[in-house]
């Protein structure tokens, strides 16, 4: 369940460790899932206690891989074995990692693994774990073919970003039912496509007083074309609205050639901002679904700058007490490095 996703505990500072933890509501309590160069630790942060410790050395289900083992260069492919792996297995950098409750007691986990051959060859692999929180266990692990990141879709549906695709759509992305999250041993048939420039959301409008909205349960978000579909459980559309639908304040762009529109959606908030190449983050609108309102933050935000071809990251999240908050990923030019910081609303 992706809501299990949190952000926040009095032990723990997210911004210091965005790269290399998650942290997941379990019952009342906050469970840390930690990546370390050649393991992952989780952490039960309320009773200090390690429920267990996943070593990427011991993953028996590496099997034989006659593909994507390359130099440094691209020169080469080779077949190799997990015994092969002779410089060990680490954990990737900067790669997506997820961490969520895939129901009241499993803990679903998955990354990208450096699997390497020697110190020019290297084998990316996808890692699933399955752990089960009540036994402080892990009871699963895939390494499934092909697939760069998976994507949760609320607690009903989930996408997977595949490295290379055989399929004859290769435009669309395909949707699979919450349940194949632990079924990745047998085929699976997609619920759903959808094209690769729209991102699809769970959504949660119970909180109108319009009834049509409250059945709205998914979002399709086109920043292209600065619009929103929204569908009900059955991909059925419900509804489409523009930017300007949502928030009338909207100040359209007058740049069209030097500014590109960002829709994000996290938390179940939506969050439209404008990159100008001269100014950088322009116009920032924000919609809490839950609360049924926008949410307006301070315009110390449209003053980082950065430039279109590497914008600025905004996307939303909650404190405990359900306050939206804004991370905004940025990069210094004096130490060339990336840095996040938080935001709060007006």
């Amino acid at each position: 369940m992706t809501d299990s996703k949190v952000y926040t505990h009095p032990d723990f500072s997210y911004l210091d460790n965005i790269h290399s933890s998650r942290l997941v509501q379990w019952k009342d309590q906050v469970i840390l899932v930690k990546w370390n160069k050649e393991s992952i630790e989780i952490k039960n942060l309320d009773t200090k206690k390690t429920i267990c410790e996943l070593e990427f050395n011991t993953i028996s289900d590496l099997k034989h891989f006659a593909y994507g083992v390359t130099s440094r260069d691209n020169s080469e492919k080779n077949a190799f074995m997990y015994s092969d792996f002779a410089y060990g297995v680490t954990s990737r950098d900067n790669s997506e990692k997820n961490a969520f409750m895939y129901s009241d007691s499993i803990l679903w986990i998955g990354s990208v693994l450096n699997c390497w051959i020697n110190y020019y060859q290297i084998k990316q692999q996808y890692v699933i774990w399955l752990i089960d929180l009540e036994k402080s266990a892990c009871v699963k692990t895939w390494c499934p073919n092909l697939i760069d990141s998976i994507w949760p879709i609320g607690s009903k549906y989930f996408s997977i970003v595949k490295k290379e695709s055989n399929e004859p759509l290769k435009n669309m992305d395909n949707v699979y039912a919450w349940s194949d999250l632990v079924e990745f041993d047998k085929p699976m048939v997609p619920v759903y496509q959808v094209k690769k420039s729209v991102d699809l959301y769970a959504v949660n409008w119970k909180s109108s007083s319009i009834e049509q909205l409250g059945t709205c349960e998914l979002v399709l978000i086109n920043s292209h074309e600065n619009r929103m579909v929204f569908l009900d459980k059955n991909f059925n559309q419900i509804l489409t609205l523009g930017i300007s639908d949502l928030f009338p304040d909207y100040e359209p762009g007058s740049e069209p050639d030097s500014e590109k529109t960002i829709g994000k959606f996290n938390a179940n908030c939506i969050v439209f901002y404008t990159i100008k190449k001269t100014i950088g983050i322009h116009n920032v609108y924000c919609w809490d679904f839950t609360a049924n309102t926008q949410v307006k933050f301070s315009q110390n935000i449209t003053n980082l700058f950065q430039s279109i071809i590497n914008p600025s990251i905004i996307y939303p999240i909650r404190s405990s007490t359900g306050n939206v908050k804004f991370i905004v990923k940025n990069f210094s030019q004096k130490t060339n490095t990336s840095y996040y910081e938080i935001y709060e609303p007006e």
